[in-house]
């Protein structure tokens, strides 16, 4: 069968290898730039409990994840080959990711998010091996990997089994005979009998040009995330190093401040916000606020060390649920898993080969949950919605050193909510992104 993947980040590259390996023939499309790709950007952190916040510690996705998550840290095992694979080399002897509070001016929302990460983490300490030592959760499962130098050779050995067009797909369209015609941004289109989409924040364009646009409600939007690299180009100022990941809990929309060693240099991120379209430079008070997170989190000197910024689109969907499964007999799509995208990627490949197998007993919590035929789904939490945006925008706000005055949320949140139908309730991450952009969709 001939297998069109469309994308070449994680998720592509994973999918492509694992139905290459069924003995499918797989073209995979996208451009050899990687421009706004995620999972070049991400610092790579394979986290799954530290993610756990106030807001979504007992949402349905969560609990998907940590019912998964075993099966995850066992298929990373075996990708890292030992630490053989490029980009794992310190991965055997990572002493995983260890997260803490940021003392300085915490927010309630950061506060909260640690006591259910610790929470929920301890709880399942015998499959995790998590432990709490000063104050400090530690996970030792939780390890990085250098994306750009495990994604460059993962690369070269998937383009060498597959045939690979460095284009970028535009849109699907469904053929007389049941075959797919893949429309491409140049050159003349491609067939094949089915399709993977998995274009990351750009996945809605491929989407809104295809046969089945009508049936996907769900919008993919554009978390754009920023992050820096630090290194040294001095011989007598070293670049700082770490054994492992030191990240806060997540705090305002974002997955706080963290840094992850990253071969000779140190990854710190990360800055997020939400739109419907790719914002391509950094923003000022991105950057600011992850040096402020580094010199003061971190107790870094950042006194003549050099940075790198990156930034990326993280995909998004407008209800904060992944959208993983197939349209029909011919497409599966497989996007907005957001800033898990690359962490997920291996275990959601998995899902698209039994798809293409006619099998879908794996996986199947998620197929059911992140159907891409659902409706929208509307925020569920015992606390009301109102009040976690309010902790999240805070912590949002603490982050960049700020302060916010809460009537101004109040007013942000009701006008995001006039947007939408009456009783739908809008993910706490989301509603800036209602209140300002939904309605010039």
């Amino acid at each position: 069968m001939r297998i069109a993947v469309l994308g070449n980040g994680a998720s592509g590259l994973f999918s492509a290898f694992e139905l290459v390996e069924q003995g499918h023939e797989v073209v995979l499309i996208g451009p050899a730039d990687k421009y706004g790709s995620a999972s070049y950007t991400a610092g790579l952190m394979l986290n799954v409990y530290s993610e756990v916040d106030c807001i979504n510690y007992n949402s349905p996705l969560t609990q998907l994840k940590l019912e998964s998550a075993q099966y995850l840290f066992d298929l990373w095992d075996k990708i890292s080959n030992s630490g053989q694979t490029p980009g794992f080399e310190s991965y055997s002897n990572a002493k995983g990711t260890e997260v803490k509070k940021y003392e300085k001016g915490n927010a309630e929302f950061e506060i909260n998010s640690f006591n259910k990460m610790e929470q929920i983490s301890l709880k399942d300490t015998k499959k995790n091996g998590a432990y709490k030592s000063n104050g400090k959760v530690f996970l030792p499962q939780e390890k990085h990997v250098n994306a750009r130098v495990f994604l460059n050779f993962f690369c070269k050995e998937v383009s060498q089994r597959v045939s690979y067009l460095d284009n970028k797909a535009t849109g699907i369209e469904k053929l007389a005979n049941g075959k797919l015609k893949v429309n491409l941004a140049t050159g003349e289109p491609i067939y094949s009998d089915r399709a993977v989409v998995c274009s990351g924040a750009f996945s809605g364009e491929v989407v809104a040009s295809s046969y089945f646009s009508s049936r996907v409600k769900v919008n993919s939007l554009f978390g754009v995330g920023s992050a820096l690299l630090l290194s040294s180009d001095h011989s007598y100022i070293p670049t700082p190093e770490l054994q492992g990941i030191l990240r806060t809990p997540n705090r305002g929309g974002t997955c706080g401040v963290h840094a992850v060693p990253c071969g000779d240099k140190l990854y710190v991120g990360a800055s997020s916000f939400v739109s419907r379209y790719p914002i391509v430079k950094p923003q000022a008070s991105s950057v600011l606020a992850l040096l402020r997170g580094a010199e003061e989190f971190l107790n870094l000197e950042l006194h003549k060390l050099s940075i790198e910024v990156l930034t990326g689109f993280r995909p998004l969907s407008d209800d904060m649920v992944p959208v993983i499964g197939a349209v029909d007999d011919n497409v599966f799509l497989m996007y907005g898993g957001g800033r898990d995208g690359f962490t997920w990627a291996p275990h959601h490949a998995r899902i698209v080969s039994n798809w293409a197998e006619g099998k879908t007993s794996f996986g199947l919590g998620w197929l059911k949950l992140c159907n891409p035929l659902r409706s929208k789904y509307s925020f569920i939490n015992s606390e009301p919605g109102y009040k976690l945006y309010e902790k999240n925008k805070k912590g949002s706000y603490a982050q960049h050193g700020k302060q916010v005055d809460s009537s101004k949320l109040k007013d942000i949140y009701q006008s995001a909510h006039s947007r939408v139908e009456q009783g739908y309730m809008i993910h706490p991450d989301l509603v800036n992104y209602y209140h300002f952009e939904y309605n010039k969709i």
